[in-house]
């Protein structure tokens, strides 16, 4: 019988860590879940690690392959998976104990919506920082919405607190990209999402996310290269645009609203990095001015304008919209 839930892990040096993951795995209080943990290429002794936690419980799975990325790990864990739902956990994060019973309840409640929850930014000084599911998320109660240009673009780029349904993936045959070193997950959730109707967003922070300096796992993961993040951005979004045109008016429109309002506030992030570390390199430059012309063709005028009234007169876009039934 196929279980409700895989849990993929890739696996990159993680010995002093990884043991700590699937042990919140085994505390679930919900039991029908697989793990599928891909040890990509470790030089350390994570592969023994695994293979203990495996012989110990046959639900834990372990696959070895050469190291190729934490794309390529997620995607060999795709190959395999037998779940219902999709979880993608870090080997040096973990769950909290009741996450699963809480997914599984909220998510068959409401099949045709992305579920996302909230993370715990943990330090290694034991400070924790609370995060709602979304930018801007300033409530403690679950909230079901549209997809609006709004939520778009608050849209955090994580897929750890998502989850995922596998026939959705295997039937529109979404993988991670391999060799994108920054914003991979962006890319597979917003291809993931864009055909969905609307979200439902709990507060209750069910990841914790450790966030450590010495953390061999974690090196090269975490935004360490700003001006790659910013261009990878705006390279991802572009083959989207084309996908989009495949929905209804006014849901396109409040994609392309979206996506043209992340790049001009990932762009002015930017610009102000460049400046303040003295990185204005002429070959970034001229990368990112193509990437740009590229995407503002793809993006209508008449949508460019939508957004800027949304700026100068909230009030009645929104009046707006609710008269013609978008947010």
């Amino acid at each position: 019988m196929e279980p409700l839930f895989t849990i993929i892990i890739p696996v990159y040096n993680c010995e002093l860590y990884v043991s700590a993951s699937l042990d919140s795995l085994l505390a679930q209080s919900l039991g029908d879940w697989e793990a599928v943990c891909i040890n990509d290429g470790s030089r350390d002794g994570s592969q023994a690690v695994l293979e203990s936690y495996a012989a110990r419980d046959a639900r834990i799975r372990v696959l070895s392959q050469q190291n190729a990325g934490v794309s390529c790990a997620r995607n060999a864990g795709l190959d395999i998976a037998h779940g219902r739902y999709v979880l993608f956990l870090d080997a040096d994060d973990t769950l909290l104990p009741e996450s699963l019973a809480l997914l599984a309840q909220e998510q068959l409640a409401a099949p045709d919506s992305l579920l996302m929850f909230g993370v715990a930014f943990c330090e290694e000084c034991g400070a924790v920082e609370d995060k709602g599911p979304y930018s801007g998320y300033r409530t403690g109660e679950a909230l079901r919405f549209s997809m609006t240009r709004e939520w778009i673009f608050r849209l955090q780029p994580y897929s750890c607190n998502k989850l995922f349904d596998r026939a959705r993936i295997e039937s529109r045959g979404l993988r991670f990209p391999p060799g994108v070193p920054l914003n991979e997950d962006l890319c597979f959730l917003l291809n993931y999402a864009y055909e969905l109707d609307s979200c439902v967003a709990l507060p209750e922070p069910l990841y914790r996310y450790y966030q450590r300096e010495s953390s061999v796992c974690g090196q090269g993961a975490k935004f360490d290269r700003p001006a790659q993040h910013y261009l990878n951005h705006v390279t991802l979004y572009i083959p989207l645009l084309d996908k989009l045109q495949s929905l209804p008016l006014l849901r396109r429109r409040q994609w392309q609203m979206g996506l043209y309002q992340k790049v001009h506030a990932q762009m002015r992030a930017l610009c102000a990095w460049m400046r303040a570390e003295g990185n204005a390199r002429p070959e970034l430059q001229e990368e990112l001015l193509r990437a740009l012309a590229e995407f503002k063709v793809m993006v209508p005028f008449s949508v460019r304008v939508e957004l800027l009234l949304n700026a100068r007169a909230p009030r009645l876009m929104r009046r707006l919209y609710r008269a013609l039934g978008v947010g």
